[in-house]
């Protein structure tokens, strides 16, 4: 399949970036912020290729497949933030088949409230829950960070672009700050 070729092709390229980075980083002391910045980006590009692979493997996934992926990917993030972290997905069996575009923005939507948990928030403690409510899937991202004015035009895209996914998704979005 083409996708997993992209992944074994690109992936491997820049998995060997990384880790060339990594040691000429180690080996040199020179220029290590660059380096290891180098090394960090290909990392995150291999994580990046291989959820875009996960999701289109296949036209559709179950919701279990992608609790389980999610979980996966949120344990990735935080596990060398610092952070103090708990997650709490269902694992009940659910019988409700989700698109691959669906996936996609979901495990996006996730990625980028974790990623501004770890960058923005100053936060010592993370709870990620959700909940089964019939046919919706409710998800709850909250931590112990310093909080963000809600209403504030933000230089970013990453707020942006969740709400422009849930909406694609037809689903909601209440962000609370204190």
């Amino acid at each position: 399949m083409l996708f997993r070729s992209m992944h074994d092709d690109i992936g491997a390229g820049l998995t060997q970036i990384s880790l060339m980075s990594e040691t000429a980083r180690v080996k040199s002391g020179v220029g290590a912020s660059e380096l290891l910045e180098i090394a960090d980006t290909s990392r995150k590009l291999v994580k990046s290729l291989s959820d875009i692979v996960w999701s289109l493997g296949n036209e559709y996934k179950t919701l279990q497949e992608l609790l389980a992926h999610l979980r996966d990917q949120i344990h990735d993030q935080l596990e060398h933030s610092g952070i103090s972290y708990s997650i709490s997905l269902p694992t009940e069996d659910f019988p409700h088949i989700i698109t691959h575009e669906m996936s996609r923005n979901f495990l996006l939507i996730s990625r980028e409230m974790v990623n501004n948990v770890i960058r923005h928030s100053k936060a010592s403690r993370f709870n990620v829950t959700g909940s089964l409510e019939g046919a919706d899937l409710s998800m709850r991202f909250e931590d112990d960070g310093i909080g963000f004015d809600v209403g504030a035009n933000s230089r970013g895209n990453g707020i942006r672009n969740i709400r422009l996914r849930i909406v694609r998704m037809n689903g909601t979005i209440d962000l609370v700050s204190r």
